[in-house]
This record gives structure tokens, C-alpha cells and sequence, in this order.
């Protein structure tokens, strides 16, 4: 069992695990107070407004800038990969929890409380983020994408990675597509402000999120700059230094979660520390270490760096470290007063991993909150569903499943396969049952012969049944395309929307409505998935 999934349902073995539990109000209050007894450094408060001039500047300017100069300001803190337009949809559902949520402390704690988005610009996974899956104005679907990988930018950060004319190609392929959409400008020209050949990747991203955002009143942070990497120089020193007691922990935690009936989320390593090097500068390929004695392996390569070299590197050059997935929100919570993480199911189990560590590096560690999760319907989709009788969960099952439900809707071509069928059964029953009794009367021998040729018999109905509805479905064609658009709409390529389509779609045909219905949607303390129609 995943810990985030007993979380959710209020099990005390989880929210013990995860130092708190987001659903009792003396929790929330309690972690307030741990966030505000550390204040923001005056030195992290200058990078934060140094790196959020444009937002600083906008509607809600006057009121963050009031927030963060009091001495107990707190954070609700979410973050992601920097995804082509901003990724898949999730990616904009946990920018706005943490909107929503920062509302929610500060009406509980009566604390000045700001929302921040973490850029995870570190990160090296080209191909995660080289795509967007994007809905098109006739219900296909289009893949935009950029090149694939150079092998100069192999294993470097996005935040090393710049964009050539590529990006501006895609948005005015977009600006074709959806020149009937009136909100499609807004948000092409905010896509093309940041997406300019010569910005780097995790900066196009961050320009476009905080432009689209913009009235909502939210910071961002990007950990991957000098200033940053010098304020946290102490803290990777000790990733380094105590490698070996930080693993320990991990793994005595690991096995307390096992005992308790969880999984872990993420694997532990022996003898690497939870960073990566970059080799030869900042903007250099990322490589985890495997300590071996006097010297240190990059992971995958046959380079080896000495134990004096790295700490010397770390004392001078700390931009050329970066955090794991472990390390990161140690790093977030190192810089900033957080009250809450908003997290995805995996977040929330890696989370758990980490509360000893949190302890042994004094941190105050956040709430975990589990990020908004929607399905969006559009009007035409929703008529769709009502016409084929399916729910929103059925357009996961299997295509025989699918099928056989839909078949049942009232303006189906063919009779209802289970209504059919369900009398077609009841009718051999009846009559097997006749024969059985009459040949068990004649010899008693017979029953059991009797009793599989019925089995058969219904079995071979079942076959005919399957046989049937696949029939339906291709027979029925205004049936197929119907089902064609729902699935496209709903469960694209057979995977959750949030986690695949990106907001593109929407972001051009409704504009900041889109963001407006999705903030009134996000209800706080909601662990499954909302429908939300628009």
C-alpha cells in the first residue's frame, strides 16, 4: 500500500510517517509555528524579490511586498520539472493549490502567508519536458515538440540548455491552429515572450507561468543561479560530509515504513551523497557520485574525483552541485519559512522518507498536502456522455468493457448485449435445468456430465456475447466516433489527462476564465479527482 493513499484516508501510521496530518486544523496551526520561529534570511529575501521583479510589480505588488517584510511571513511551497507551455495540466493544478491553499493558512494562522512556485531547473530529463500533448479545435490531438536531444546538452540542466528558433516555430504552428479561439493571442504572445531563441529552457517556462499567473499573486524561485547555490553551500557541505549518516537514516526510516506495510517511493543508494556533479562547470552534464574510499565515481562514466577536489569544489564552486529528488525539498525548506508542500501521490511517499532527516539537519519540515486533481469537460463533451450513458471513470476500462456499456445507452443501434443476453441465459437455464432433471431421474450417473454441458454451455454464451458487442462497436459507427472523441477528450492515448494533455488547448479557447473556474474548483482537503465542466 502507498502511504499517500493511507494518508488520505486520515491512517495515523502515515500521518506519523509524514510528521502531521494536513486534515487536523491543531496540525496545520502546529507547523505554522514551526515555519515562522525560522524567518526568511534577509539575503533569501533579496534573491526571492530579485527573481520576481515582473510580479512584484504587478496587481498584487503592493500586498506581497507587505507579506514578505513582516518577520512571521510563511510559504505554501509546490513545484515541477520545467515542462514545454508549462506541461502536462497538473503542473498548473498544483501552482493553483498552493494559491488556494496559502488563502487557507492565512485565514487559519492569521499569518501573512505567500504562495511560491519551486522551478525544478535542475533537472536533466530532456525528453520528459520536450513535449506537450496538446488538444486541437477539431478533438485530434497534436504533439508539439521540440528536437530532440543534442548530445552537446546531454545530462545538462534546463537550466543550461537554450532554445533556438524551434520553440517560436511550434507557438506560430499553434497561432494557426487556433485563430478562431479570441483568447488564443493572450496566450501566444505571453508563450512567445518566453519561449525566444536564446532563453534557456527552465527561464521560458518560468516567464510563461508567471505571466499566465500573473493576478494571482504568485512567487517563483529558481534554486539553479549562483546566488542561490551560495546560500546553500553549508547544506550540501553536510550531504557531503555526513553521506554516510544521512544514508543510515534513510534506511532506517525505509525499514519503519516497510514494517508498517508501505512502500518506499524512492531507492536509497550506498555510499552516494544526494547530489549531483556537474562536470567541468555549472552548465556542465549532471552525474551522481558513487563514493569508492579516496575518490569519488561519476555514475556511468570511468571519471573519478578525488575526496579533497569535491569538498574543495564545494566550498568554492557550489554551482556546480545540484539536488536529488530527496534532496530537494530539503533545500526548498532549508531557504524557506514552509508551511506546506502540495505534492503529488509520489511527492507525498518520498516525503515520508525523509522525516528523520528533516529532524537530524533541523529543518522544520512542512504539511504534505496533496495537490488538486481535476478532469475537464467541455459542454460538448459532457452532451457526449450524456447521449452514450458513460460516467467520466468509464472511458478507462478496457475497450470490451467500454463497449458493452455504451451499447446500453438509449440511442444505441442494437439491443443492450447484457439485457439480450440476460435472457437468452435465464431461457437455457430454465431449459437445461428441464433436461437435467429428467435425465438425473433416468440415471443419477448423469448429473455430473449434465452439470458441465450447462457450464459449456453458458461459457459459450459468454464467448458469443463478447463476439456481439464487438460488433456493435463496429457496426455502429456513429458509436465508435462518439466513443473516439470521449476518449481523446477524457483519457487521451489511454493515459489520465492531467498527467498528458498540457493546458494549451484550453488556455487559448477560454484565457484566464479557464484559470478563474479552475481556483472556485479546487477545494481544500480533496484527495480524488474532481470533474470540472466548463
Amino acid at each position: 500500500m502507498q502511504i499517500s493513499e493511507a494518508y488520505y484516508q486520515h491512517d495515523n501510521r502515515a500521518a506519523e510517517l509524514l510528521g502531521g496530518s494536513f486534515l487536523e486544523l491543531s496540525d496545520r496551526k502546529a507547523k505554522s509555528d514551526l515555519a515562522s520561529a525560522k524567518p526568511i534570511s534577509n539575503e533569501v529575501l533579496a534573491l526571492l524579490l530579485e527573481q520576481n521583479e515582473r510580479a512584484l510589480s504587478g496587481p498584487k505588488g503592493s500586498d506581497l511586498k507587505q507579506k514578505l517584510s513582516s518577520p512571521d511571513v510563511q510559504f505554501v511551497i509546490s513545484g515541477q520539472q520545467t515542462g514545454l507551455f508549462l506541461g502536462p495540466l497538473f503542473t498548473l493544478y498544483k501552482a493553483l493549490g498552493a494559491v488556494k491553499y496559502a488563502e487557507l493558512f492565512e485565514a487559519e494562522t492569521g499569518k501573512p502567508t505567500v504562495p511560491l512556485f519551486w522551478i525544478q531547473s535542475e533537472d536533466h530529463d530532456y525528453d520528459e519536458i520536450r513535449s506537450a500533448p496538446t488538444l486541437l479545435p477539431d478533438g485530434t490531438i497534436s504533439n508539439l515538440a521540440l528536437p530532440e536531444e543534442k548530445p552537446a546538452d546531454a545530462r545538462k540542466s534546463m537550466s543550461a540548455i537554450v532554445l533556438d528558433g524551434s520553440a517560436a516555430m511550434l507557438i506560430e504552428t499553434v497561432a494557426d491552429k487556433f485563430s478562431s479561439f479570441p483568447e488564443s493571442k493572450w496566450f501566444l504572445n505571453l508563450a512567445a515572450k518566453g519561449y525566444r531563441p536564446g532563453s534557456t529552457l527552465s527561464a521560458a517556462f518560468t516567464s510563461l507561468l508567471s505571466d499566465t499567473l500573473s493576478e494571482l499573486g504568485l512567487l517563483v524561485f529558481n534554486p539553479c543561479c549562483g546566488k542561490a547555490k551560495q546560500l546553500t553551500q553549508e547544506l550540501y557541505q553536510r550531504a557531503f560530509e555526513q553521506h554516510g549518516q544521512i544514508t543510515r537514516l534513510l534506511q532506517e526510516q525505509g525499514n519503519r515504513i516497510e514494517q508498517l506495510g508501505f512502500e518506499q517511493q524512492v531507492h536509497i543508494r550506498d555510499n552516494s551523497p544526494l547530489f549531483f556533479f556537474h562536470e567541468g562547470s555549472a552548465s556542465g552534464p549532471r552525474y551522481r557520485l558513487q563514493n569508492g574510499g579516496d575518490s569519488w565515481n561519476l555514475v556511468g562514466t570511468d571519471k573519478n574525483i578525488s575526496n579533497a577536489e569535491l569538498g574543495q569544489l564545494l566550498a568554492s564552486s557550489p554551482d556546480r552541485f545540484s539536488s536529488s529528488a530527496l534532496l530537494r525539498p530539503l533545500v526548498q525548506d532549508y531557504l524557506f519559512p514552509t508551511v506546506a508542500y502540495i505534492g503529488g501521490d509520489a511527492e507525498v511517499n518520498y516525503l515520508a522518507q525523509l522525516t528523520t532527516l528533516y529532524e537530524f539537519l533541523e529543518i522544520p519540515k512542512p504539511l504534505a498536502i496533496p495537490r488538486p486533481k481535476f478532469v475537464v469537460i467541455e459542454e460538448k463533451i459532457a452532451r457526449l456522455l450524456e447521449k452514450t450513458g458513460l460516467q467520466v471513470e468509464d472511458l478507462y476500462l478496457p475497450e470490451p468493457e467500454l463497449l458493452s456499456k455504451a451499447a446500453t445507452s438509449p440511442e444505441a443501434q442494437y439491443t443492450d448485449p447484457e439485457l439480450l443476453f440476460l435472457e437468452v441465459e435465464k431461457s437455457v437455464g430454465q431449459l437445461s435445468d428441464r433436461l437435467a432433471e429428467e435425465l438425473m431421474r433416468a440415471d443419477k450417473t448423469l448429473e455430473t456430465p449434465v452439470r458441465k454441458t450447462q457450464e459449456k454451455m453458458l461459457h459459450q454464451l459468454g464467448v458469443l456475447k463478447q463476439r456481439y458487442i464487438k460488433a456493435v462497436g463496429a457496426n455502429d459507427t456513429l458509436l465508435q466516433d462518439r466513443l473516439r472523441k470521449l476518449r481523446t477528450a477524457i483519457s487521451p492515448e489511454g493515459h489520465v489527462q492531467e498527467r498528458y494533455l498540457s493546458a494549451v488547448y484550453f488556455l487559448c479557447r477560454y484565457g484566464t476564465g479557464f484559470i478563474d473556474t479552475l481556483l472556485e474548483a479546487a477545494e481544500p482537503f480533496a484527495t480524488t479527482t474532481k470533474v470540472v465542466n466548463l
